[in-house]
């Protein structure tokens, strides 16, 4: 009676329990498209945990006067697209062009790397910036009226 296993009902994984279905119903269209959902579904996971995360760090990072209701998506979104296009850009550049072994050594790892956080940190305050600007664009007063400045 018994054995190993003897009481499973499934051989599976949490992401086989997780991802068990296709989007729209579409059963049976084999492995290829159900790892392509599992893709898709934990890159947009992702990106929504990053997206939330920036925004919370845009919310509550800056004091602000009470009642200011803050803009931080437009930042959020401008951050992480600079982050993920220079990372991006970054990693291909190291790959290809950079010979920072030849410079640097055994240190060569630490100097891409705090170039790489540096550029990360660049993108941070890029966007924190858009959000400022939006707010001051919004803050604005109204321009005086064409008529009132003639007579």
């Amino acid at each position: 009676m018994g054995g190993v296993g003897a009481g499973r009902r499934h051989r599976g994984d949490l992401g086989a329990l997780l991802f068990r279905g296709t989007p729209l119903g579409l059963r049976g269209a084999g492995n290829a498209l159900s790892a392509g959902w599992q893709r898709i579904t934990v890159v947009i996971l992702f990106v929504s945990m990053l997206l939330g995360g920036l925004a919370l760090f845009y919310r509550t990072a800056v004091e602000h006067r009470a009642g200011l209701r803050r803009r931080v998506w437009p930042g959020a979104i401008v951050a992480l697209s600079l982050w993920a296009g220079v990372s991006w850009i970054f990693g291909r550049y190291v790959e290809g062009i950079a010979h920072y072994a030849i410079y640097y050594g055994s240190l060569a790892t630490v100097a891409v790397a705090l170039l790489w956080l540096y550029l990360t940190s660049l993108a941070l305050v890029v966007g924190a910036e858009v959000n400022a600007q939006l707010e001051g664009a919004r803050d604005l007063p109204p321009p005086p009226d064409a008529d009132a400045a003639e007579g």
